[in-house]
């Protein structure tokens, strides 16, 4: 099962994944929606999510630099997202 960072931290708070005895699991009857391996797969070759040639070809040209110069690098982006009641949420959950 293959679930949307911004769908999983919207479950966070959400009271369907709370089981009998107060605890939070996410499973196939609780989610909702997800995808499965091919949908995912679907979506990937598709181009809808990751990066597209361009994107790659540029991310190779950086990766190979700092490998080549004996460097670290770390590149991150990150979208802050509100859920229905517009209340913010943090990725603190996943950093």
């Amino acid at each position: 099962m293959y679930i949307p960072l911004d769908y999983l931290k919207l479950l966070q708070y959400d009271e369907s994944i709370i089981g009998k005895r107060g605890g939070r699991a996410i499973s196939y009857k609780n989610v909702g929606r997800y995808f499965d391996n091919t949908g995912f797969k679907t979506i990937i070759e598709g181009g809808w999510i990751g990066t597209n040639h361009n994107q790659s070809n540029q991310l190779e040209k950086i990766i190979r630099s700092v490998i080549e110069n004996g460097r670290t690098a770390v590149i991150a982006v990150k979208k802050n997202i509100s859920n229905q009641e517009g209340r913010q949420i943090d990725d603190d959950l996943y950093d």
